[in-house]
């Protein structure tokens, strides 16, 4: 029996109450901090934008907004939020490695290297994220380069060969579109709502990546400034 959502899946396969809340708790444990992570860097990222970026964000979330109000389509007309989220998770990604997999037989490529059974694989993010060829400028930080025809022309929740911190094919991130429609959502909010600043003396000094092992965390004790606007 095929099903159309995680929490039919559970119902139907659990054998308790128990089962469902441990599954609940530990999907939970593995979305909610990369989405509250990725929207701190774009906050930070966002203290950093100029006024003309910003009133060009704020432009298009009012347009989008005029005629129906914060609906999925008005979302998806928000290309320079999405665009400003996904530039975000190319330069600050928290997982240094994606697409990990454990080999169940050895294999051997055509170059004579040798994979043994039970082997760790993963594909590294960085190099592919900051690769000049695909990325012009890879370093510099564009919020519009998925819309200003710099880069490739991907929305936030496109998995692809040059965009891996959703993943890659098969086993992507299947809750991508719930997370990107979130992240959009509440950035939308705050440009729209908040003039976003950073601390003074703290101006393009953006916090470091704390990394444990490959994965990464925001420096929680550094602030921006948030003034609601009149």
């Amino acid at each position: 029996m095929s099903h159309r959502d995680l929490l039919s899946h559970l119902t139907t396969t659990s054998t308790s109450s128990d089962d469902i809340a441990h599954a609940l708790l530990a999907l939970n444990l593995r979305t909610i901090p990369f989405c509250s992570s990725t929207l701190t860097a774009a906050l930070h990222r966002l203290a950093e934008c100029d006024e003309g970026t910003v009133k060009t964000m704020r432009r298009e979330i009012e347009a989008a907004t005029y005629s129906e109000g914060w609906t999925t389509h008005s979302l998806a007309q928000m290309t320079k939020i999405d665009s400003f989220l996904k530039e975000t998770m190319r330069l600050d990604g928290l997982n240094a490695i994606t697409m990990q997999r454990i080999t169940v037989a050895p294999y051997t490529f055509l170059d004579g290297t040798r994979i043994p059974e039970g082997t760790q694989l993963g594909v590294a993010c960085s190099p592919v994220h900051l690769d000049a060829s695909k990325y012009p400028s890879p370093n510099i930080f564009d919020p519009f380069r998925f819309v200003s025809g710099v880069g490739p022309r991907y929305n936030l929740t496109t998995a692809s060969p040059d965009f891996l911190a959703w993943g890659l094919g098969y086993g992507a991130c299947p809750g991508r579109f719930f997370a990107g429609a979130v992240m959009k959502l509440l950035l939308a909010h705050l440009v729209l709502l908040y003039d976003v600043r950073c601390e003074e003396g703290t101006e393009g000094k953006l916090p470091k990546i704390k990394w444990i092992g490959v994965h990464g965390a925001p420096y929680l004790k550094s602030s921006v400034l948030l003034r609601k606007r009149l």
